[in-house]
């Protein structure tokens, strides 16, 4: 083992952090806690999800035994290299597995980073992006940034040049910085925001992510390591009736981008490669000095300006605390739009940008992985469009198949089914129980029409893109609807009309279809008509139930105020009004509501009464509008939102960890005297 592995009993683990911190590269063990520590920064190496490491270790070689086995399966077996299609079929086939070896292989643990204290007398300023977003939401999150402890200005980089977003910011107490062209779109913004600061780092946060007061004091401190040029927190949504979202047994709200935040994101610390998402983040104002500036080249400015930041040799942490809250895309259209722009971006810097991981200099072997990773994800969606046309087609086109494959369908269900439930189940633990063999794949299939539009940005580069205005309302008649109800006529199509064709017109036997292609894609059909039709069935769900106008979701007591004063259930709450439930019926339409967690800091609006329904006996549902507040009352009910009411809506999120031990990346070691902090053993 590397460095001292006994310390001398006059020095404790706090005197070796004490003297770590005054050291450029340090690298020490403790026999308590077993931590290392290394440029100040150090990792707790957890289990979350309640999954074993042990397990996952265990499991990793036996996957790829498994995986090889499968393959020489498949081409000894079952290939039939005479059919036009088998090529397709056998390279989409080792593109899943290879792309699945890859994600367990870089998610196989997973790195904390342990919080530091604030660097004192560091400067910290904060800059809200915004283009043509509503002045409610821009509201929010400025004030909720002028309540971040320690910060020193406050910028709204308004891109749309608004006279209201102007006025907004400066009666806050914000600066503002307006221009009147969007050169480089949102990467455009941000360079000509900073222009306007000279502080040591920066807080960059899109105008619908409302900051925790807390989140300087929470990221400053891992900054202690010089070479560490951006922190990047996990991006949540407090308007849980979004699509991203849905119930399960397991976690009260599932997101769709929960992988991402909780399994992958995290895992990249150990290679040094996690990267930067655009907001949730504070960043080294002179190791974006060093590049140039934020990276103009492509859509996706957040993932380009790490991988240059990266490929110049700079550090980069994923902290899982939650700091932000944001929006999130309301419907189908809204996430169609997003998810377009981030593949189109993505795709771009992949395969066209001089910054392309495949050929940029300077990164590592691991970072290379991570981030060709991360932007060829958005191919997924042409593979899962063959998975599910291929046998669609086949099916349509029995007429005119004279000479079908003989492939053993009960043996090759008997294989290659138990294979595919294995690799769900692989993902499943390597995800920390994140990946939801539903509903992800649901989304998968919703991102198809996604994935084929970015792929514009292989021909060209994107630099511009729509802004996603996370409002509500879903467009059935939106391209992204409409492709998923073309797979759905066409997988339904192929399901109705072969096997009529095969057994009245052919008069074939089932012994015949058992030993057929056509047998394997039927039952291949009948899964993907499946997953195809829950997507349209929760799509249309999502538009047509009830939900609320107020996006913060809560289950919290409050006292409502019209001729004598009861306790009612705060259900959910906006800048607008509320939802609340009572066991009494409302008579009044004019009411005050006091919010607050203690009789202190309890804040008392006027409101009326909009709607009250009688839900079952002894219990209505009433909804309020809040009248007009003063600028006060609102940055008070902001304070109240994001400070109170959100943190206990998302205090079991990211707690499910348990720390391992404490570790630290692999540096060059400086060893310490050996006289002045330790002994070696015997």
């Amino acid at each position: 083992m590397r460095g001292f592995k006994r310390w001398s009993k006059g020095v404790n683990s706090a005197d070796v952090f004490d003297i770590a911190q005054k050291m450029t590269v340090s690298h020490y063990e403790t026999p308590s806690n077993r931590t290392l520590i290394y440029r100040s920064n150090v990792f707790n190496e957890v289990e979350t999800g309640g999954i074993s490491s042990r397990v996952l270790k265990a499991v990793l070689p036996l996957y790829l035994l498994m995986a090889t086995s499968y393959l020489v399966w498949r081409f000894t077996t079952v290939s039939s290299w005479h059919v036009w299609y088998s090529y397709v079929l056998l390279s989409a086939e080792l593109y899943s597995i290879a792309f699945t070896i890859s994600f367990i292989f870089t998610t196989r643990r997973i790195l904390d980073p342990v919080w530091q204290p604030p660097i004192k007398g560091a400067t910290v300023d904060i800059f809200i992006t915004t283009y043509n977003e509503p002045e409610e939401i821009v509201k929010m999150t400025l004030l909720g940034a002028l309540n971040v402890y320690g910060v020193r200005n406050v910028y709204v980089l308004n891109d749309g040049n608004r006279e209201n977003i102007r006025k907004l910011t400066l009666k806050a107490g914000g600066k503002h910085v307006g221009r009147t062209e969007n050169t480089h779109a949102k990467a455009g913004n941000m360079n000509n925001g900073i222009k306007h600061s000279d502080a040591d780092f920066m807080v960059f946060l899109d105008c619908d992510h409302v900051p925790q007061a807390n989140f300087i004091e929470r990221t400053l401190g891992y900054f202690r390591d010089e070479n560490l040029a951006f922190v990047q927190t996990p991006q949540t949504f407090y308007n849980r009736d979004s699509i991203q979202f849905r119930r399960t047994r397991q976690r009260n709200y599932w997101n769709e981008q929960s992988m991402f935040y909780e399994s992958i994101q995290p895992a990249k610390n150990a290679f040094n490669a996690a990267f930067f998402c655009g907001s949730g983040s504070m960043l080294r104002r002179s190791a974006i000095d060093q590049i140039g500036g934020f990276a103009t080249g492509t859509a996706t400015e957040d993932i380009h300006t790490s991988l240059r930041l990266h490929a110049k040799g700079w550090n980069s942490l994923f902290v899982s605390e939650i700091l932000a809250h944001g929006i999130a895309a309301e419907d189908l259209n809204e996430y169609h739009k997003q998810r377009v722009r981030w593949g189109a971006g993505s795709l771009g810097l992949l395969f066209r940008s001089a910054d392309s991981p495949l050929r940029a200099r300077g990164l590592s072997i691991m970072q290379r992985i991570c981030y060709i990773n991360s932007t060829a994800a958005f191919l997924n969606g042409l593979q899962r469009l063959f998975y599910i046309l291929l046998p669609a087609l086949l099916l349509a086109l029995l007429p005119l198949q004279h000479n079908l494959a003989t492939i053993p369908v009960l043996q090759y269900t008997a294989v290659a089914l138990p294979f595919v439930i294995i690799s769900y189940a692989v993902t499943y633990l390597f995800s920390r129980r994140t990946f939801h063999p539903l509903y992800t794949e649901q989304f998968n299939i919703a991102n198809i029409y996604a994935n084929i539009m970015a792929t514009k940005g292989i021909i060209n580069v994107q630099k511009k893109f729509k802004v996603s205005l996370k409002i509500r309302g879903l467009k059935k008649e939106s391209s992204a609807y409409r492709f998923l109800l073309f797979l759905f006529a066409f997988t339904l199509f192929g399901a109705l009309a072969s096997p009529l064709y095969w057994f009245m017109r052919e008069g074939k036997s089932l012994q015949q279809l058992l030993h057929s292609t056509a047998g394997v894609s039927m039952l291949w059909n009948l899964i993907n008509l499946f997953f195809v039709g829950s997507v349209l069935f929760f799509v249309n769900f999502h538009d047509e139930k009830s939900r609320s106008s107020h996006q913060l979701r809560t289950e919290l007591p409050i006292l409502l105020i019209d001729n004598k004063r009861r306790a009612v259930q705060l259900k959910s709450i906006s800048m607008r009004g509320a939802e609340i439930t009572s066991k009494q019926n409302i008579r009044q339409k004019n009411v005050e509501v006091s919010i607050g967690p203690d009789v202190k800091r309890r804040l008392t609006l006027k409101a009326k009464v909009v709607t009250m329904t009688k839900i079952k006996k002894g219990h209505y549902q009433a909804e309020l509008s809040f009248k007009p507040m003063t600028f006060k009352q609102e940055k008070a009910l902001t304070t109240m939102m994001f400070r109170y009411i959100t943190p206990q809506a998302f205090k079991n999120e990211f707690k499910d960890i348990k720390v391992l031990r404490q570790v630290t990346l692999r540096p060059k070691i400086q060893r310490v005297s050996q006289s002045l902090y330790a002994e070696q053993d015997a």
